[in-house]
């Protein structure tokens, strides 16, 4: 199982996310860096823990300001395989992007405009290069719900798929950054039966290697990590131990 960290970008700092409450959100502090800026830190994550991807939530994009195009970039060139939440909403989000080399874009059920938006994202850059993620808070799905057949989280991921997806991201807000385990486990379960060829991927509220043993047993491909990572609870030997 691959672990991929997570940078949390608001106002060109790294920030600590903590239950989804980005307006409280604080410049991060971490065992493995001094710096909150975002370049420092995915160099600390790639030399200190030896990780080659990298999640970006660009907040500020996500909340409506300009993308922060130049710093993708800059995390691509360290050598890092980067995804990149902008809050996209449909095909037309990624006009400013340009030919930034990311190696995907983030498509959350929390921006997306619908299953036709989806849909666009995913013929515009290619199955492999979008992940969709399944938003939630307690365990219900956020976002624009009026347009999908569904408002249960199954339903959507069914929807989601059947418009070609196949790489996704389960995440439930009001656990990021709480150290209280996903709480996605279930669904994770239920659709990898579905669908075992998926691609999918876990984060928000991973308490320790125990909880990434679970993951890695139920078949998700990687898990998205912050916290953990910056108190030292998980460290280089056991994301070696989980490869």
């Amino acid at each position: 199982m691959r672990i991929i960290p997570v940078i949390d970008i608001k106002d060109g700092q790294a920030v600590h996310a903590v239950a989804g409450k980005r307006e409280a959100y604080r410049p991060v502090k971490s065992r493995l860096t001094t710096s909150s800026d975002p370049v420092d830190l995915a160099k600390a994550y790639r030399d200190r823990l030896g990780l080659g991807e990298l999640y970006v939530a660009d907040l500020d994009a996500i909340g409506g300001m300009p993308p922060a195009v130049k710093l993708y970039g800059e995390l691509a060139d360290l050598g890092l395989k980067v995804m990149v939440d902008t809050g996209i909403q449909d095909s037309s989000s990624l006009e400013p992007m340009g030919s930034v080399p990311v190696d995907a874009w983030i498509v959350g059920l929390e921006t997306v405009s619908g299953p036709e938006g989806l849909a666009g994202v995913v013929e515009a850059v290619g199955a492999d290069r979008a992940i969709f993620s399944l938003d939630m808070r307690d365990r219900q799905p956020v976002g624009r719900l009026e347009g999908w057949g569904s408002r249960d989280a199954m339903g959507i991921a069914r929807q989601a798929l059947g418009l070609g997806v196949n790489r996704m991201i389960l995440i439930d807000l009001a656990q990021v950054g709480m150290g209280r385990g996903t709480g996605t486990e279930e669904l994770a379960r239920a659709l990898l039966v579905l669908a075992p060829k998926l691609e999918l991927l876990a984060g928000g509220g991973v308490r320790s290697l125990e909880d990434l043993e679970e993951l890695r047993s139920i078949s998700v491909a990687g898990a998205l990590l912050a916290t953990v990572l910056h108190n030292g609870r998980v460290g280089r030997e056991a994301i070696r131990s989980l490869a």
